[in-house]
């Protein structure tokens, strides 16, 4: 019986796993909950998926174009990390009192 279980839970941790991305924020303003601003890579074509707690968040030099960009949360919005990094413009993020962010 220990033979059928072990290999059963590596193999569920693998696919898990393999469903983890990254997700930039692109096209400077606008509300986490639209795929018109998550991209794959920096700088990318937007339209990907909204990020989930298996998904890492990157904001990044190419995330925003200028000074006083927001990104805006709406309800619960969840991540696994998330990074700020070489980030040029001041940015904000933010949201209502409604609004919450689970990083895992």
């Amino acid at each position: 019986m220990k033979r059928i279980i072990l290999p059963f839970i590596f193999s569920l941790t693998f696919i898990v796993g393999a469903f983890a991305g990254e997700r930039y924020w692109v096209g400077g303003s606008g509300n986490w909950n639209d795929p018109k601003h998550w991209s794959e890579r920096s700088g990318g074509v937007y339209g990907v998926s909204v990020p989930t707690s298996n998904d890492d968040v990157i904001f990044d030099s190419k995330s925003f174009t200028t000074d006083g960009e927001e990104v805006f949360i709406e309800g619960k919005v969840e991540c696994r990390n998330m990074k700020w990094k070489d980030i040029i413009y001041s940015s904000t993020l933010s949201g209502n009192s409604a609004s919450s962010i689970n990083i895992y």
